[in-house]
């Protein structure tokens, strides 16, 4: 039983490392016997197999043996048993045929790893040669798609880790009286862009000319190394705001070196725009930016492909009203979520922006598709300039070549193997933890990177529900069987709902050695109501359904990091998390197949329209939930990453092949995210490896709290308009 399981779990993990029992061995027989090896033979005969009507599963090398027992016992029947000594010679027979195949099942196996061995070393030193010579250097796409970049003085190098502050960011560009008055008035007592950087705050401004302004302001929120106000200016008058981090793309820094700073003088060195563009698609991490440059009179501005920051933009109105780019909603304007196409440019041309007209230039990501449309950005250009303006007469836009658009290389081994090892003190990470598959995989990982002295926040939410349900609930938690004594109290409680009881459940599967902070978020109806009124529903904004309530709030509330202490010495007392970094599970759905959607396209469509609902995913993910996840997080002063759309995670899933990722033939809670799932199962989690998928809305049950009838699509009246 465990050689069968382990076969499976191996063939998942190394497809290409385990033969197929099914086909005949891929390798000479004779390698490794310089004397030849003997042939083996049938004794059997075809026409004696036939004679005496020998069953199918019977006719192997020991049929002549299974032949002389099933004539002993015709022939002394009923006294079978006389015929003990042919059926000894038959079953032994067996058994040294059983000793044979799998020494030949371990050979195939073992002659595959050699042949992977020295792949691998001709690949490297072939790498290798290349670097030192100066060649061509592959590198791939952002959907695993290879090209060659032929090297040069201008190449962009792949060693080092850019590490940063994370910031809220902002541009006013319009008429100087509406810049320097009304916008920033409104930026400082409307808005909430400011609980994004607590620590610094900066404003810069430019004047274009008598009638037009630029106004650039960050806040900072600082992490490690130097604080660094934004935006970050030189001495071109080149201006950056900077949201992000940069794990890779650029050239190796010193560990005190400001990636801010390095990139600023990346970008001021850029003799073109060809060349700036291709900076941006080298960037590995998640970043929004606003870029002034000064020589050229340009904007530039953009989101990561995956649109892991926020940044919204407004679009004038007339030529009076003002452009604004910002991380979250200010003043009184309407606002929508910049697309995550590519890389914007904004053209000021004095004689042209005086009669209100603007030049909007993008340059796409390849296999970019539009907002809400689903069509790809193809050879077409003119003709596919959607609608992304709206109603904005103001300004034109105009669609570029398309950018080299490449990531690093998921073969580099300078980087480390995780960029969470870099935050240092005590409980300085927490994670978003429903006790889920995605969630507990994420905390056992960070478990091997973080330092063990320091402890880890486990940030777990729940919703009052009503009474009949409490009542239900308690009722199955004391008859309920399986865990231990804490989970058992925590059934009791009117919080116990499904992610409080897996929470715990998969806190008893981690690291014991570990100082796990498992933190209850425990939220009544009246307290939900007042924090959506007055800050979720901002920064919300422009999503506006029920199921951006429901998981908005829910984000928000954890977040937030305030509760009781669920385990350890300080069991219930109160807890406030000051974690800086959350680490989120979102994007693993998307990547393995874990949606009930899913099932449904692979049922219809079969493994083609599972593979083109799975690429639709990856399309729309940027424009789905991210930047309103970054919002929520982000409005408590902490950093969300996500290290499942890490760009050598994404790198890696999207070369296998799909049936490697998910098998939704299996039953629901194996056979989607199955890679996942053997994965936990690597990683010593058994009971979350085949835990169900169950949304954050349901599992907290804030979903149908106060309207059962609602549909997730509805829009959500709680929110309200301002």
């Amino acid at each position: 039983m465990g050689n069968s399981y382990g076969h499976v779990i191996h063939a998942y993990l190394h497809p290409e490392e385990a033969p197929d029992w099914n086909k005949p061995p891929t390798f000479d027989p004779n390698v490794g016997f310089p004397n030849g090896r003997k042939p083996r033979v049938m004794v059997a005969t075809q026409e004696e197999l036939n004679m005496h009507n020998i069953p199918l599963d019977k006719r192997d090398y020991c049929a002549h043996h299974y032949i002389k027992w099933m004539t002993c016992r015709k022939q002394v029947y009923p006294f079978t048993t006389k015929c003990h000594h042919e059926k000894h010679e038959y079953d032994q027979c067996e058994f040294d045929d059983w000793v044979l195949r799998m020494k030949e099942y371990e050979r195939e196996k073992r002659l595959k790893m050699r042949a992977a061995r020295i792949k691998a070393k001709k690949e490297a030193e072939i790498s290798e040669l290349y670097k030192c010579k100066g060649g061509t250097l592959y590198v791939e796409h952002r959907f695993g798609v290879s090209s060659h970049v032929r090297s040069s003085n201008t190449e962009h190098k792949f060693d080092g880790v850019l590490k940063l502050a994370m910031c809220g960011i902002c541009c006013i560009f319009g008429p100087a009286d509406n810049v320097t008055l009304k916008e920033k008035e409104h930026l400082v007592s409307c808005s909430r862009i400011g609980n994004r950087g607590p620590d610094a705050c900066k404003w810069e401004s430019i004047n274009l000319s008598n009638q037009t302004l630029a106004a650039f302001c960050g806040y900072v929120l600082h992490l490690r190394g130097q604080l660094t106000p934004q935006p970050l200016t030189d001495k071109h008058g080149n201006l950056l705001l900077w949201n992000g981090e940069v794990f890779g793309g650029l050239s190796p820094l010193q560990e005190d070196d400001n990636d801010t700073q390095v990139l600023l003088e990346h970008l001021a060195s850029c003799n073109n725009d060809k060349q700036l563009v291709s900076l941006f698609s080298y960037l590995q991490g998640p970043w929004a930016f606003i870029y002034w440059q000064a020589a050229s009179q340009k904007l530039w501005f953009g989101r990561d492909v995956f649109g892991r920051r926020s940044l919204l933009w407004h679009l004038p109105e007339s030529t009076q009203d003002v452009f604004i780019l910002s991380s979250v909603r200010i003043g009184i304007q309407d606002f929508v979520e910049l697309p995550s196409l590519g890389i914007f440019c904004l053209k000021y041309d004095p004689e042209t922006t005086n009669h209100g007209s603007k030049q909007l230039t993008l340059y796409p990501w390849l296999n970019t598709v539009w907002p809400a449309t689903g069509e790809y950005i193809d050879g077409d250009l003119e003709s596919k300039t959607a609608d992304i303006l709206s109603h904005c007469s103001c300004i034109s836009l105009h669609i570029s070549s398309y950018t080299p658009h490449t990531f690093l290389p998921s073969i580099c081994k300078d980087l480390p193997p995780t960029n969470y090892n870099i935050i240092h003190g005590n409980a300085s990470v927490a994670i978003l933890f429903s006790g889920g598959l995605d969630a507990t995989v994420i905390a056992a990982l960070a478990d091997r990177y973080i330092p063990s002295e320091e402890p880890i926040d486990l940030l777990n939410v729940a919703f009052a529900a009503n009474t009949e349900s409490n009542r239900k609930t308690n009722k199955k938690g004391r008859q309920s069987k399986g865990f231990d004594q804490q989970t058992k109290e925590t059934m009791t409680s009117p919080f116990s709902v499904p992610d409080r009881l897996t929470g715990y459940a998969a806190l008893q599967e981690l690291n014991p050695n570990r100082r796990w902070n498992f933190i209850e978020v425990n939220i009544i109806l009246e307290e939900l109501q007042q924090t959506r009124k007055n800050q979720v529903a901002d920064l919300l904004y422009p999503l506006c359904t029920v199921l951006d309530d429901s998981i908005g709030c829910a984000v928000w509330f954890a977040a937030r990091g305030q509760g009781i202490l669920g385990n350890g010495p300080h069991k219930g007392h109160p807890y406030c998390s000051h974690a800086k970094v959350i680490l989120c599970g979102m994007g693993a759905d998307e990547l393995f197949a874990g949606y009930s959607r899913h099932r449904v396209c692979f049922s219809k469509g079969g493994w083609e329209g599972l593979i083109e609902e799975m690429q639709v995913e990856i399309n729309r993910i940027s424009s789905r939930n991210l930047g309103r996840d970054d919002r929520i997080i982000s409005d408590h002063g902490r950093e969300a990453r996500f290290p499942y759309l890490d760009e050598k995670v994404t790198n890696f899933l999207t070369k296998l092949p799909v049936h490697i990722k998910t098998n939704l033939t299996l039953v629901r809670g194996l056979g989607e995210k199955l890679l996942l799932r053997l994965c936990a199962l690597h990683l010593g989690l058994p009971t979350t490896a085949i835990q169900p998928k169950r949304a954050i809305q349901f599992g907290s049950r804030i979903a149908k709290l106060e309207n059962s009838k609602e549909k997730a699509n509805d829009v959500c009246i709680r929110l309200g308009t301002k």
